[in-house]
C-alpha cells in the first residue's frame, strides 16, 4: 500500500486467525497422502484460490470441502461453473476432514495474491496439516521463505511437479513433510485466536496512547 498508493496514514498487519472450531475437527485417513481444498467452491467463479483445479482434479485425487455448505463436491473439477448447495449455518460444526495437504494456489502478482489473507495457511496448520501454496506477501510473512512447499510460480507444470515432490518425500522419509510440519506448528500458535486478539489489543492500546 506505502508503495502503490498515496495514503498517508500508519498501516498495519493483523493476520487472519484459524476458526477455533477447527480443532475438534475429526481426521480420517491420515496415514497416506491425501490432497484437498477447503474453502468456499463457489468463490473458485470469481476468484481463483485454486488454480488449475479442474484439470489437477482430472489427474489427481483432491478432496474438495466447501465450507459454506459443508459437504464434500467429488465432480468439481468437470463442470463448467460450481452453484453452492443451500448454505449451512453450521458447516463449520462437526467437521470431518479426509485430507491431509491443502491446495492454495494463486496466479503471481495479481490483487488476490498480493492482499489475499493468511486463511487457507491458519486453517491447515489448525488441523496440522502441510499445504501447497503459491509465494504470496501473507505467505512469507507466516511460514518464511524457507517451508518446502511453497511454489516457485503458479504454472501448472510447476503445480504438478510439487505433487510429485511431496507425494515421493511423504512415501519415502519424509523429511520434507516432518519439517514442514513444524513451521505450521508454529504457525498455529502464531495464528490462534488468542494471540491475534493479544496483537489487537497491543494495537488499539498503542493507538490510545498517541
Amino acid at each position: 500500500i506505502e508503495k502503490t498508493t498515496e495514503f498517508l496514514g500508519n498501516i498495519f498487519v493483523l493476520h487472519h486467525h484459524w476458526d477455533p472450531r477447527l480443532e475438534t475437527a475429526r481426521k480420517i485417513n491420515q496415514s497416506e497422502l491425501k490432497l484437498g481444498f477447503f474453502g468456499s467452491l463457489a468463490s473458485l467463479n470469481h476468484t481463483d484460490n485454486c488454480l488449475h483445479y479442474k484439470k489437477l482434479m482430472s489427474e489427481f485425487s483432491i478432496q474438495m470441502y466447501d465450507c459454506e455448505s459443508g459437504v464434500y463436491v467429488k465432480n468439481l473439477g468437470f463442470t463448467k461453473r460450481f452453484f453452492r448447495p443451500r448454505r449451512n449455518l453450521n458447516a463449520m460444526n462437526n467437521l470431518t476432514i479426509n485430507f491431509n495437504c491443502h491446495l492454495s494456489i494463486r496466479e503471481n502478482n495479481t490483487d488476490v495474491s498480493k492482499y489475499k489473507t493468511t486463511a487457507k495457511i491458519a486453517t491447515a496448520s489448525a488441523l496440522g496439516h502441510n499445504i501447497i501454496t503459491t509465494h504470496e506477501k501473507s505467505v512469507i510473512d507466516v511460514l518464511g521463505e524457507d517451508y518446502p512447499f511453497i511454489l516457485k510460480d503458479s504454472e501448472y507444470d510447476t503445480v504438478k511437479d510439487m505433487i510429485n515432490l511431496v507425494n515421493k518425500d511423504y512415501n519415502t522419509d519424509k523429511t520434507l513433510w516432518q519439517f514442514g510440519l513444524m513451521k505450521m506448528e508454529q504457525v498455529k500458535n502464531k495464528l490462534s485466536i488468542n494471540s491475534i486478539a493479544k496483537q489487537y489489543l497491543k494495537l488499539c492500546q498503542n493507538l490510545k496512547l498517541n
